[in-house]
């Protein structure tokens, strides 16, 4: 009979050693036993593969599966196929979480027969520790007010304590729930955000808890700040999913999120610092976008309101044409990375 409650799904690929073991020590710790916690390699260097096998051997709730590498989705898709739990949670191998947290976290979801279950993120940075809380309550069932709140926030973030819903991590799903929706293997960034939409879409019973257990390390040397040739193109493909899911709704919100990725682009591709190609081409590539007629229409689109401060600024250099903005936004401003 199984009697596994919760399976802890981590990708690994190419992450510092250090962080890996910090991660998988903080699973050891976890005070519900009836777990699993099952590692998929996404094509990963033999080093960490050996990590990953040494804890197996160290905790029996441990499994390891060696995949190629294809992406974080296809490799969390492995791991759902795999688990066995009444819940599926998601963990990256380069954070930890609350030695408590599966615990509590399954105990309210029982109790409140909730569909799923989330709490706080702490982001961490030059050894400094920056929670972002949801709620000052202690703990309680959303109501379809809220409900609606995140599903309007998925498009587009107005406050940051929506952030969380745009990821996997932090929250305990049912696993029929999960298993109806997969991550979408054809995108390579927004693949998470997706699938927080498919999920919140339905009729569901939402559970939160105030505390501060997901801590999301903010690594220099992470895949999402790495240089990306046409960033902004691939930005967008997962921007045009969010409108095929919006039938018809949200137009302003998506495109201020269209705005926020146009900016974050410049420091992905255009001006980064990796970029091999001459600059003349890259200002070629980015004129082509900022004077198209697609993109001014999304200038026009946008809602000035709902954008946060930084961004009002950006808004009225772009909406008034005054591109060497953009270089002095990117090189001397620099670019924050908004995550959580």
């Amino acid at each position: 009979m199984n009697n596994i409650k919760v399976s802890v799904i981590l990708p690994v690929y190419k992450v510092p050693l250090e962080y890996l073991r910090d991660c998988l020590d903080s699973l050891i710790a976890q005070t519900l036993r009836e777990c699993e916690f099952i590692m998929v390699s996404d094509g990963a260097p033999e080093a960490e593969c050996s990590v990953c096998e040494e804890y197996v051997a160290r905790d029996s709730r441990f499994k390891f599966f060696k995949c190629e590498h294809a992406g974080v989705s296809v490799a969390r898709n492995f791991g759902i196929r795999q688990a066995q739990g009444e819940y599926t949670s998601f963990v990256d191998s380069d954070d930890w979480i609350d030695a408590n947290i599966l615990k509590e976290a399954y105990d309210f979801s029982k109790k409140n027969d909730s569909d799923v279950t989330f709490w706080n993120c702490v982001t961490v940075s030059n050894k400094k520790k920056l929670p972002v809380r949801y709620s000052t309550m202690d703990k309680f069932l959303l109501s379809e007010e809220s409900l609606n709140a995140i599903k309007r926030n998925l498009f587009f973030a107005e406050h940051k304590k929506y952030l969380v819903f745009i990821y996997p991590v932090c929250k305990l799903y049912k696993a029929s729930l999960v298993k109806n929706f997969m991550f979408e293997e054809n995108l390579e960034i927004g693949e998470d955000r997706i699938f927080n939409m498919h999920v919140f879409s339905k009729d569901i019973r939402v559970a939160y808890l105030n505390r501060s257990a997901y801590f999301y390390r903010q690594n220099a040397d992470s895949i999402t700040k790495k240089y990306r040739h046409d960033a902004f193109d691939t930005l967008m493909k997962y921007v045009e999913r969010m409108k095929e899911l919006s039938n018809g709704m949200y137009h302003a919100e998506i495109c201020n999120e269209i705005l926020y990725k146009f900016v974050e682009s410049l420091s992905l591709d255009y001006y980064h610092k990796d970029n091999p190609y001459p600059s003349k081409d890259n200002i070629k590539r980015l004129k082509q976008v900022f004077y198209s007629e697609d993109f001014r229409n999304v200038v026009k689109g946008c809602n000035f309101r709902k954008l946060n401060r930084c961004h009002k600024i950006d808004y009225l250099f772009i909406r008034f044409k005054f591109i060497p903005w953009l270089y002095i936004r990117t090189k001397f401003l620099g670019l924050k990375n908004r995550l959580f």
